[in-house]
């Protein structure tokens, strides 16, 4: 989901004091927005029935205060982070109305997916560090917007279950609640999902790792489509260190081992961007194998 914004733009008293450039991302809730976002909220949940049920069992929280207003319903209390976190279950909840089909569903995903794409304007508008999904099914964290659309249509393009697990990776990466550890075990995943077919493709039990020790024994026939400054096409050594460095990375494959480490956040970050390029050169067949 895209929204048409100037990024560069600033209030005049940061020009004035000359500033310059795009603003740093907003974490949480800041005062400016709360109440737009306890509006849209309140809007959700008197629009849906049982959605404030779904989600305080989600979130485990109690989202009302006492003295419930004659029109408006009980007010909300819930800090900012759990503000994030009823809007995150309210997505997460209204999501399979988008996908359901029949008339008496029709008008009301109409109406939800409009409510939402408000929601994402709105974020957007106050530099906040989140957004909902392109499935509107959650939150995630905004990421550079050239870099998102580079990701998103590489998943497009990609093979069935290498797009599948590019997108798992990708929202256990920046989704509201992310896994470090599952994101990067999926990024392994998607690169499997096209490195193996096109090296080992009659391997009984195929993994990454034996992928890539055919690649390197065989890194004289792999050649890409760029050019080298010979104009000979040239060799694959980068993209097959690549898939090295995200092999080897993974520290917590072998719990307990005197290697493991906790996977970080910045890992996992790093993990599902190598997947990506791996996987769209793969696909694109930028890399070949000659004969």
């Amino acid at each position: 989901m895209t929204t048409p914004t100037n990024a560069s733009w600033r209030p005049l008293w940061e020009r004035q004091a000359g500033q310059t450039g795009e603003r740093e991302l907003v974490e949480g809730v800041p005062d400016y927005l709360e109440p737009y976002v306890t509006r849209w909220l309140n809007r959700a949940l008197l629009s849906h029935r049982g959605l404030d049920t779904s989600i305080q069992l989600r979130i485990r929280k109690q989202i009302y205060g006492p003295r419930p207003h004659p029109q408006t319903g009980p007010p909300l209390n819930l800090d900012e982070d759990g503000l994030l976190e009823a809007i995150d279950a309210a997505l997460a909840t209204q999501a399979p109305l988008i996908k359901a089909k029949g008339l008496e569903y029709r008008e009301r995903s109409r109406d939800w997916i409009i409510h939402v794409k408000e929601l994402h304007f709105r974020l957007t508008e106050a530099g906040s560090a989140w957004q909902p999904t392109e499935d509107l099914d959650g939150l995630e964290r905004r990421v550079d917007e050239t870099v998102a659309q580079a990701a998103k249509a590489t998943i497009a393009a990609a093979p069935t279950d290498a797009a599948a697990h590019l997108k798992a990776a990708w929202s256990a990466t920046y989704g509201f609640n992310p896994d470090p550890e599952k994101a990067y075990s999926q990024a392994i995943k998607a690169a499997e999902a096209v490195v193996i077919p096109a090296t080992i493709p009659k391997d009984g039990r195929p993994t990454l790792g034996l992928a890539l020790s055919h690649l390197e024994n065989t890194a004289g026939k792999w050649t890409t489509v760029l050019h080298d400054k010979s104009g000979n096409p040239a060799p694959a050594q980068p993209i097959i260190g690549l898939i090295k460095l995200l092999w080897e990375g993974q520290r917590d494959r072998h719990a307990g081992g005197p290697t493991s480490q906790k996977t970080t956040q910045e890992a996992a970050e790093a993990a599902v961007h190598a997947a990506v390029l791996i996987v769209q050169w793969f696909n694109s067949k930028a890399i070949v194998k000659n004969p």
